[in-house]
């Protein structure tokens, strides 16, 4: 029993750390958040457990059951309020208004500040979990049900994160987790809380509190590793353009729907589509399928690749928490009031990135769209983009009108 619930909770920190915190743009992405300050803030204390680790190996045994109990519940409860604070809904009838969503608010960000202050808790439970499996020293039998266990429960998470996604497809299973993305790690955190605990509970590690050898070498390699991340996620810097005030007679845009960097083979084509940008070299780039910052797209950020070798400015659009298609802006020039107005939907959720960007003296509006769902839908989404457009001098509407 004990191996079985250890083994089960280390499959399910693994699994946490593949859904989220071993790639911090999925983090950025959910939030609209800084991604410099979630990656340092998620290496700082990366780092600083194994370094604390290497000093005073047997720290994490003075903490309780007890403790990491109340430790492990608090981070389940704020990694939830993260994901369900930018579950913002959309429109559920076709005469329902848009919901227009612009950066984040202080509500929104509180929980997951304090998800990142917390997540080292996942490193306690994977001592916790690996000292019972040392401790009991078990035959590879009984190891077989605790891994079968993991195994399905990984398969039962993945999709349900991506039911998310594509709920207007496999009817009627994935219609119940609509608007729930954040159910897949409310039930992973909550699970390992509850092994945690049992685990936690039957045995507390007696090790040495400190050890007085100071790891002047791995410190040296710890603090390189960290510095090296921060410089690697700090903003690149944006290609030089003419003053948006000098005199232009016209402007290039492009629309791309990008199909989650994929051709039309199925294969990964970043590389050619980055070439192909590049040739057109496009003052406004509107990209649709951007959705692949998800575990069922291995968690890859293209809209940060594509603007950071562009040199461009960018919004990511619709959050994937609420599991739109992905509608994305790049721009030579700055991106002012970005926002994304959630329109009604029958199928998928359809999510219309909206920005302003000064050119010429001259102030452009921007809608990137990519609408599907019952002719209802389409009528919905055009009387949308009407009305939302009708004051603006001057509107481009791109996209992947289908």
């Amino acid at each position: 029993g004990g191996v079985t619930a250890a083994i089960l909770g280390m499959i399910l920190v693994l699994v946490l750390a593949w859904f989220s915190f071993s790639a911090p743009a999925v983090i950025a992405r959910w939030t609209q958040a800084n991604y410099t300050l979630i990656v340092a803030a998620i290496s700082l204390f990366s780092t600083g457990w194994v370094l604390l680790s290497l000093l005073a190996p047997g720290w994490p045994g003075k903490i309780s059951s007890r403790l990491l109990l109340v430790w492990n519940a608090v981070f389940t409860l704020c990694l939830t309020a993260t994901l369900v604070t930018q579950q913002v809904g959309s429109p559920l009838t076709p005469e329902s208004a848009p919901v227009v969503i612009a950066g984040p608010t202080w509500a929104q960000l509180l929980p997951l500040f304090l998800t990142l202050l917390l997540f080292p808790v996942i490193f306690v439970d994977m001592k916790v979990f690996i000292d019972q499996i040392c401790d009991k020293s078990p035959a590879p039998r009984d190891l077989v049900p605790g891994l079968l266990l993991g195994a399905l429960l990984l398969i039962v998470l993945v999709f349900a994160n991506i039911f998310t996604n594509v709920w207007g497809y496999v009817k009627p299973i994935s219609l119940f987790f609509r608007g729930k993305f954040w159910l897949s790690y409310f039930l992973i955190t909550a699970l390992i809380t509850l092994l945690a605990w049992l685990v936690g509970r039957q045995k507390l590690p007696a090790f040495p509190m400190f050890n007085p050898k100071f790891h002047w070498a791995s410190a040296l390699v710890l603090g390189a590793l960290f510095i090296s991340t921060f410089i690697f996620a700090i903003p690149v810097k944006h290609i030089e353009m003419l003053s948006s005030e000098e005199p232009r007679t016209s402007i290039e845009v492009m629309t791309f729907n990008i199909q989650q960097a994929n051709d039309a083979e199925g294969e990964k084509s970043f590389v050619k589509q980055l070439a192909l940008i590049e040739k057109v070299s496009p003052d406004i780039l509107s990209m649709q399928e951007t959705d692949s910052i998800r575990i069922s797209m291995n968690n890859n950020d293209y809209v940060r690749f594509y603007a950071d070798m562009l040199g461009y400015y960018s919004y990511f659009g619709p959050t994937p928490v609420m599991g739109t298609y992905g509608t994305s802006i790049l721009s030579k020039y700055p991106l002012e009031n970005v926002r994304t107005a959630y329109i009604y939907s029958d199928k998928d959720e359809n999510g219309i990135a909206e920005a302003e960007v000064n050119i010429g003296g001259k102030t452009f509006t921007i809608y990137n769209v990519h609408p599907d769902g019952s002719p209802t839908v389409d009528l919905t989404f055009a009387k949308t983009l009407i009305e939302r457009s009708k004051d603006k001098p001057y509107m481009i509407a791109l996209g992947d009108f289908n």
